[in-house]
């Protein structure tokens, strides 16, 4: 949806830029600020360092099916990241 397109393109930009989540809401909507946010949450997930790339790919499904308890489209954005 559109929603989850417009969180795609902004996804680092309040990472990356002055651009604040209060302003990501102002002019995008509370629903592009929430996918948003959480997409940066899920990023700032502790990282842990492995050995077996089969547990960091365990890890990294960890990280995504806690970003899914909030909003599904979380994930959307952050596997296009990938």
């Amino acid at each position: 949806d559109a929603e989850t397109v417009m969180a795609g393109l902004l996804h680092d930009t309040v990472e990356d830029t002055e651009l604040t989540f209060a302003q990501v809401e102002a002019l995008f909507g509370p629903v592009v600020m929430s996918i948003v946010e959480g997409e940066t949450k899920v990023s700032k997930l502790p990282k842990i360092a492995f050995s077996d790339y089969a547990d960091e790919q365990a890890e990294n499904l960890r990280q995504m099916f806690v970003a899914m308890t909030d909003d599904y489209r979380i994930i959307i954005v952050k596997l296009a990241d990938r």
